[in-house]
């Protein structure tokens, strides 16, 4: 039986290390609303991490629909330690994404990786 770290450090070796794209995370700090209903967010310091974006095509995202996913949405894996978290922000190809909801891949009481739902900002 292998052991998740060895699972672990494989999928970091051939998938993160050969397939990854530097990106910058920003984890969301805190919001203000002021009166009219507009929400400032905060985010702390930046970190450059690796990550692999998929179903991120675009150059085609005029034209195909791919999955269930909205337009301006894309799905990227992370390693499974990294610490993200809803509302965090990736910088990626000249653009912020926010992160609407990350899913976890469990094996044998821990993560394989994890995989976020990101929309793309509009500010």
């Amino acid at each position: 039986m292998t052991l998740l770290s060895g699972i672990q450090s494989r999928v970091e070796a051939k998938i993160f290390n050969r397939l990854g794209s530097s990106v910058v995370h920003s984890a969301y700090a805190s919001g203000t609303t002021d009166d009219w209903g507009d929400t400032t967010s905060t985010y702390s310091t930046n970190e450059t991490i690796t990550t692999v974006p998929y179903n991120y095509v675009q150059s085609m995202v005029d034209y195909s629909k791919f999955g269930n996913l909205a337009d301006g949405e894309s799905l990227m894996a992370f390693k499974y330690n990294q610490d993200l978290n809803e509302k965090d922000t990736i910088t990626f190809d000249t653009k912020t994404f926010i992160i609407k909801s990350i899913e976890k891949f469990p094996l044998s009481d821990g993560n394989i990786l994890k995989v976020a739902l990101l929309a793309e900002s509009i500010v």
